[in-house]
């Protein structure tokens, strides 16, 4: 007897990265577009400390070796001595730059965890909405009338006679950008195969006992299609959007990477590999961090789509 299958296995990695989409910018340790003392903060590396000398005026310094004597604080910055009168100096604070920092200043831990939302949502949203799309077109054409279906069969092979890449630079550059600018040009430009995949499912769908059996009961077109196809055709369509929640995933940090994406100073994983390409050379942390991150979701995302695949895959049990 075959053991049931359970959903906790396919519901993990999707919980997961929601929890990192939504709890990575209140775990930021620091607020992620801020720059304290840029000229000695730049380019720390990981691991770097250092003490942060707040003064009355406003301005604060990043400093070595911070200590107080005869009225004052005392120290090093970019390298020179410092030294700060006690009645200017109006809080000291202790920094820890884990993952260090970028040309900015800013702490790139605190940048990762804060871009892990654009970057999650936005892959995971645009993945939803061209299933969404792909399933409409699909039922356009097998549940309209052939006029319908002649359009939607020609619009789709149209678009994706098209190269996706100049599709999602021409969007992008046509739609205001944004988080729901960027998940919408990724819908766009990516709902067509799923429409003819679940399309031919409808069609093979179209010649089982129980769809015949419905036609000779009487029942029109389109509720056959709707309470009988596809039913069936959904866990082919679920498996591919899974399947393909990894590409939105790194089209997203492509697009943020040529600039069409998130604008800064807001961070995502892909502008902040765009933002180290002029000094990957002298600060890999700088690229290695985002790129890492990025790894990991895709490899989350597949690995949950190959559990995904496997419960809903009915003939493998």
């Amino acid at each position: 007897m075959t053991e049931p299958r359970r959903p906790s296995g396919v519901l993990a990695a999707p919980l997961l990265l929601a929890a990192v989409a939504l709890a990575g910018p209140l775990l930021a340790p620091y607020p992620p577009e801020e720059q304290i003392d840029p000229a000695a903060g730049a380019l720390l590396p990981p691991g770097s400390a250092r003490d942060v000398a707040l003064l009355a005026d406003g301005r604060s310094f990043l400093v070595d070796d911070l200590a107080s004597g005869d009225g004052a604080w005392t120290g090093r910055r970019l390298g020179r001595s410092l030294r700060l009168s006690a009645a200017d100096v109006v809080g000291i604070d202790r920094r820890l730059f884990v993952l260090g920092t970028d040309r900015f200043g800013r702490d790139v831990l605190s940048r990762l965890l804060a871009g892990a939302r654009p970057s999650l949502a936005i892959g995971g949203l645009a993945a939803t909405l061209a299933l969404v799309l792909g399933l409409v077109a699909a039922l356009l054409t097998s549940a309209a009338g052939p006029t319908a279906a002649r359009l939607t069969r020609g619009i789709t092979g149209g678009l994706l006679s098209i190269p996706r890449l100049f599709l999602l630079l021409g969007l992008a550059a046509a739609l205001p950008l944004g988080p729901a600018g960027l998940t919408l040009t990724l819908a766009l430009t990516s709902w067509m195969p799923t429409a003819r995949l679940v399309g031919g499912e409808l069609r093979t769908g179209e010649r089982t006992d129980v769809a015949l059996a419905a036609r000779a009961a009487g029942a029109s077109r389109a509720r056959v299609v709707l309470l009988h196809l596809l039913p069936a055709a959904l866990p082919a369509a679920l498996t591919d959007a899974a399947l393909r929640a990894g590409d939105f995933i790194l089209l997203e940090a492509a697009l943020s990477f040529l600039g069409a994406g998130i604008q800064p100073p807001h961070p995502s994983w892909g502008s902040m590999v765009a933002e180290s390409t002029d000094v990957l050379a002298t600060a890999w942390w700088l690229s290695l961090f985002p790129g890492l991150a990025l790894l990991a979701a895709v490899a989350t995302v597949s690995f949950w789509a190959d559990r995904l695949r496997d419960h809903l895959d009915v003939r493998a049990s």
